[in-house]
């Protein structure tokens, strides 16, 4: 979670304070198509992964994201 974090709060700044697990998208101004496509790019370099499209379609949430990327690094 907190490298997830970390990527969130390089792309939108003062405004992924206070992400919990249960942040989604919507809770975060400027978190569109976008930038969703940035924050897995940075997760993919970052983490050394490849996100699959039914992976990504399946994230509701912050803490998705971060049980997706806990249980692809293993």
């Amino acid at each position: 979670m907190a490298g997830l974090k970390a990527i969130l709060r390089e792309t939108f700044g003062a405004r992924a304070d206070g992400v919990t697990p249960a942040t989604t998208a919507a809770d975060i101004p400027g978190w569109d198509s976008l930038q969703m496509v940035n924050i897995i790019l940075a997760v993919q370099s970052r983490f050394g992964i490849v996100l699959r499209n039914r992976d990504i379609d399946a994230i509701d949430c912050v803490g998705d994201f971060a049980s997706l990327i806990d249980r692809m690094i293993g």
